[in-house]
């Protein structure tokens, strides 16, 4: 028995006994701590970074997504819906048009009145314009302010009509009426500018048949619709040439 150095009445304390993995078992124990700190801290660098992991390519999400609606089935109630948006806003944006066509409807209608006048002095007997009606000159002015605001907010409507008819289109039918409409604007503005070239040889010639010392009083609102008709009738013939040849 061993004393304690200095007291040699005192017995000196016994150590544990040791075997030989003893000293193996506490190293793995100080190991997985050490490990199990490292994993503490890793764990809570992850939680304040939560992008690094993403980057890592830990719990990555795949980046193609199924479509809402593959089959591009649309119901009745929805198409309705679709529908009266678009067509309020083309009505809107032709109605704001035309109320600047109403500010410039009597500079337009002094231009369309030279080649009636063109014709009239070619002709011996009176030729004039006249408004037939207390309301007459209103309705020729709302007619011209109309037809302003429909040409000028043509690329407006012409887009609404696009949008309401383009998810229901395939591929190749899409194609085709971006081919169409491309070419029927300056087709429909070519047979505008000739049918408007024609205008005042037309004119003279219709207004010739009136028998001698008779007066020609043509009223303002056939005269314009005379305008009009014939300009429709020279831009959709070329529209129609195009699309049969397209067809």
């Amino acid at each position: 028995m061993s004393t304690v150095p200095g007291n040699p009445a005192l017995p000196a304390p016994l150590a544990p006994a040791m075997h030989p993995g003893d000293r193996d078992t506490h190293l793995d124990l100080d190991d997985l701590i050490d490990h199990s700190h490292e994993a503490t801290q890793q764990a809570s660098a992850g939680a304040q970074h939560p992008t690094r992991r993403w980057k890592r390519g830990v719990g990555r999400k795949s980046k193609t997504r199924k479509p809402r609606n593959p089959d591009a089935v649309m119901p009745l109630a929805d198409h309705l819906v679709e529908f009266r948006k678009r067509f309020v806003r083309a009505i809107a944006g032709i109605i704001i048009m035309s109320i600047v066509g109403w500010m410039f409807s009597d500079q337009v209608f002094r231009i369309l009145q030279q080649p009636f006048l063109t014709a009239a002095g070619q002709q011996q007997g009176l030729m004039s314009i006249t408004f037939n009606g207390v309301v007459s000159a209103f309705n020729v002015k709302l007619e011209i302010a109309f037809f302003l605001g429909l040409t000028a907010s043509c690329p407006w409507w012409s887009y609404q009509v696009w949008a309401f008819i383009n998810p229901g289109l395939k591929r190749k039918e899409r194609w085709t009426a971006v081919t169409f409409i491309g070419a029927s604007v300056p087709l429909f503005l070519t047979g505008a500018g000739l049918a408007w070239y024609l205008l005042p040889q037309a004119v003279a010639i219709l207004t010739g048949f009136a028998p001698a010392n008779t007066a020609t009083l043509l009223s303002a609102d056939v005269y314009f619709d005379f305008i009009l008709r014939m300009t429709v009738a020279f831009g959709l013939s070329d529209n129609a040439r195009d699309f049969a040849q397209i067809g």
